[in-house]
């Protein structure tokens, strides 16, 4: 073998060692690429499970409430209640009965009997006196429609409250409507429980412009934001496409940084009132320890490539070296050193 074949080979050699680097790390990129893609999947279906769960909690709660009205308004009798004081105290023994803020029971007519939970009683007004939302909802169940209002500041209570409305019936006629007032405190023990994502998450509830009706105690942002537009939840050119996804009550992925983490997050609507819940993942609880293994599994994965790629590189400096030798032996006289 002469001096140019040999050099032939080893540029030969050189481009195999040069494709087999290009090729490791190209399937190195591929199975990284399908590593993340696994872990951002597995965190969307994550998050997208546990905002089906805790919708359906408090869709339940909502029920329960309905359910509880219903039960009130046959236990009220208020047809054969003519007595304008036995039916305000009527109510009021049912409202001690329940952890709702306030009942109202209202007639054909308009007359409306309030009962205040832990105050005093109210009764012979007109249901013209009454918020304006209010005045929707029970209209709604005097025309036979249960319903839930948005939600209002109540002159009351002096806090932001909704109310949910049952018609009360006759045998088949309709005689009036059963009104509650509640806060939203009664979906905050379901939102602020330690087992969201497995520990490693948290639920705020919104509504579909992105006010926050709940801030969950739990947030990884401390500061109480008005809306999930401000600060650092969605970036400036999403806030347009995500705002108009909420009006149509669509689902939204998305993720934000913050304090040099990222944090994805699922918006899920309710089904009612336009209510959202945000599910966010910050990564601790169980998401933690998944995590850290598929790092583990990323760090192994980048010194075995690391690793092949120097045996590959070092074994192509042995060979050209060996050849280099051959070179020498063949066409080099190692005492007079003429060729």
């Amino acid at each position: 073998m002469d001096d140019t074949n040999l050099k032939k080979q080893l540029g030969k050699s050189g481009i195999i060692v040069l494709i087999l680097i290009l090729v490791i790390l190209t399937t190195g990129s591929l199975f990284a690429k399908y590593i993340y893609n696994s872990r951002l999947e597995s965190i969307r279906d994550q998050v997208m499970m546990e905002s089906n769960e805790y919708k359906s909690r408090i869709l339940k709660q909502i029920e329960n409430n309905f359910e509880l009205l219903s039960v009130l308004s046959s236990f009220l009798d208020v047809e054969n209640t003519s007595d304008k004081k036995l039916l305000a105290e009527k109510l009021n023994l049912a409202n001690r009965k329940s952890s709702l803020m306030s009942l109202i029971y209202v007639d054909t007519k308009g007359n409306a009997t309030l009962s205040i939970h832990r105050s005093r009683l109210v009764y012979d007004i007109k249901i013209s006196s009454l918020p304006d939302e209010v005045q929707r909802v029970i209209r709604l169940s005097l025309c036979g429609e249960s319903n839930i209002s948005f939600i209002f500041k109540s002159p009351i209570i002096n806090d932001n409250v909704f109310v949910y409305s049952v018609p009360v019936y006759s045998g088949n006629k309709i005689v009036g409507a059963l009104a509650a007032s509640d806060t939203l405190g009664i979906f905050q023990d379901i939102l602020s429980g330690r087992t969201i994502l497995g520990g490693g998450g948290y639920i705020h509830l919104l509504n579909s412009r992105g006010v926050f009706l709940l801030h969950s105690p739990k947030a990884v942002v401390a500061e109480k934001l008005p809306t999930i537009f401000d600060g650092p939840y969605i970036k400036e050119e999403s806030r347009e496409s995500i705002y108009a996804a909420m009006q149509r009550q669509e689902q939204v992925f998305s993720s934000f940084e913050y304090e040099g983490k990222t944090y994805p997050f699922f918006l899920e609507p309710i089904g009612f009132n336009n209510w959202y819940l945000c599910c966010v993942n910050n990564g601790e609880g169980l998401f933690s320890l998944s995590n850290s293994l598929l790092l583990v599994i990323e760090a192994a994965f980048v010194i075995t490539l690391l690793l092949l790629i120097s045996f590959i590189l070092y074994g192509y400096y042995l060979y050209s070296r060996y050849t280099k030798r051959l070179t020498n032996l063949a066409y080099y006289d190692q005492v007079t050193g003429a060729k």
